[in-house]
């Protein structure tokens, strides 16, 4: 619900059948990405304000359809690409 708002004012620049692409850092699902998750709790300014979140749930209610999400850990940095599509 947080990021909704802004992701409705995506649709406005996208045709109907338009696809967005999103990628952020998501909470880690194994042991050494969830480090990621300490390291930005106790130094917070080391990413510069990145933390991590999850954006399906806001993709759908801002109204966008065929939501899916792929988690990708890259040198162990655990980030979500999250798809979706314009009605």
């Amino acid at each position: 619900a947080e990021f909704a708002p802004t992701l409705q004012e995506f649709q406005g620049w996208l045709k109907s059948g338009g696809r967005m692409v999103l990628t952020s850092m998501t909470p880690g699902r194994t042991w050494y990405s969830r480090l990621w998750d300490r390291l930005v709790r106790r130094l917070p300014n080391i990413l510069e304000g990145c933390r991590p979140i999850t954006l399906a749930d806001d993709v759908r209610q801002a109204g966008f359809r065929n939501v899916r999400e792929d988690y990708v850990s890259q040198f162990t940095f655990p980030s979500l690409v999250v798809y979706g599509e314009t009605p």
